[in-house]
């Protein structure tokens, strides 16, 4: 959910965000979500998938697993990467990608906007 991703802080997490505001953004209803949180058997659901989650190595979220691989960092985050990694997929699978599954083309360059002209 992107919401909840734009409010996390590094070492904070989600802390200090009140579950109210998180329902409403969300589009929940903000007691139901009070009333899942404080029930034993979600708690106890995170809990298990919080142990999966610490035994298989991952540490945070979002956490990106391809192929068997993690991908963190800022790599993910750059123009084109996944274009790389789809036509790296259809190249190992010896099929050619198919044109409905390619992106159009960034621009080479963004080009530059005219600076205003300061009057006499």
């Amino acid at each position: 959910m992107p919401f909840l991703f734009s409010k996390q802080k590094i070492g904070v997490g989600l802390k200090g965000l009140d579950p109210a505001d998180v329902a409403r953004a969300a589009g929940l209803d903000p007691a139901k979500l009070q009333t899942d949180l404080d029930s034993a058997a979600v708690n106890d659901r995170m809990k298990e998938d919080f142990e999966l989650a610490k035994s298989v190595g991952l540490s945070h979220t979002p956490y990106i697993i391809l192929n068997g691989k993690p991908i963190d960092g800022p790599i993910f985050k750059e123009i084109g990467y996944w274009d790389k990694v789809a036509d790296a997929y259809w190249k190992s699978a010896g099929v050619e990608r198919p044109a409905s599954a390619k992106l159009p083309q960034p621009p080479a360059a963004i080009p530059s906007t005219p600076s205003p002209k300061a009057s006499p």
